[in-house]
């Protein structure tokens, strides 16, 4: 993860360097830049995500929340009754049970959960520091990479460079623009009341990353969740701000991206985000995405050697 990181911030550390003349110093304000617009807002977000998380329970499993649902059923039923055959109804003790049984698996998981928390701290402060390292070092380990290798210098140089720019097009041609659709929607659900907004943009994000539906599977629910509780005004807001704000930094960032890095089909990215989050957990998001830009240079190189097509 250092490595990717100091491979996605290395224009930045590469004009510092110019500036001051020095790597030591160039790598540690990049440092300083990694920590303060990405790490820190992570550890925020990631605080907040639990808060909100625990709010929705405590909400949901409420006694209050019954009347809060019939309200939204009646809406519901006035508005698109007409649309089904019999009424919407709700299943809130269904439900509910559904909340609690994933709560009491957290409780009795709380230790193995603790302890992974732990362990990606750990392993984020040795990311941190390897990320210093690969800035500063980077030349002189892509020198004796390229020493080592047992391919052509050529080839082991051109290899190295559609690794970076493979894993640049999946960092920041997919997940960099899914993650800012995200904070986009999470802060137009704050804005226009819809509860959790953390919670909701995080899942935006994931949704994000799904060809053909994108971040409308959640704020579509989102903006019929605010018409049903009667506030036109708010529904008409969050309905602009999906359409023009989030949707239009889709149309403008990706293909500002793709028209400078490789070109991955967003089934794969999205496949590879899942994958990745399954097998490794909340990293994955990163390294299934890595692991599949790794992948489809293997398939370049057995094209050019074993199939000894140029």
């Amino acid at each position: 993860m250092g490595a990717v990181a100091a491979l996605v911030f290395h224009p930045l550390f590469s004009y510092l360097e110019r500036l001051s003349k020095r790597k030591t110093l160039a790598a540690l304000l990049t440092l300083v830049v990694l920590l303060v617009l990405v790490l820190a807002p992570l550890v925020y977000l990631g605080t907040q995500l639990f808060s909100e998380i625990r709010s929705l329970y405590g909400v949901i499993t409420s006694d209050g929340y019954g009347a809060e649902l019939e309200h939204i059923e009646q809406t519901a039923n006035q508005y698109f009754g007409d649309w089904f055959s019999d009424p919407i109804e709700f299943d809130l003790p269904q439900f509910q049970a559904a909340i609690r049984s994933g709560v009491a698996w957290l409780a009795l998981n709380a230790g193995a959960i603790v302890g992974g928390l732990f362990s990606v701290v750990f392993k984020l402060l040795i990311g941190v520091i390897a990320f210093y390292y690969f800035l500063k070092n980077g030349e002189g380990i892509r020198d004796e990479i390229i020493d080592l290798s047992p391919l052509t210098e050529a080839r082991t140089k051109k290899i190295i460079n559609r690794c970076e720019v493979t894993v640049r097009s999946v960092i920041e041609g997919s997940l960099v623009v899914a993650i800012v659709q995200g904070v986009l929607s999470g802060i137009g659900f704050a804005i226009f009341g819809v509860p959790q907004p953390v919670l909701w943009g995080a899942i935006t994000v994931i949704s994000a990353l799904i060809p053909g539906v994108g971040t409308m599977l959640v704020m579509a629910p989102a903006i019929v969740y605010v018409f049903l509780t009667n506030n036109l005004t708010n529904t008409i807001g969050l309905l602009v701000w999906g359409f023009f704000l989030v949707g239009l930094a889709d149309n403008i960032l990706r293909p500002l991206f793709m028209q400078r890095y490789l070109v991955i089909h967003p089934l794969f990215i999205f496949l590879s985000v899942l994958g990745g989050i399954s097998v490794f957990g909340p990293l994955g998001f990163i390294w299934g995405p890595i692991i599949l830009s790794l992948f489809l240079i293997l398939l370049e190189l057995y094209k050019e050697i074993i199939l000894e097509r140029k």
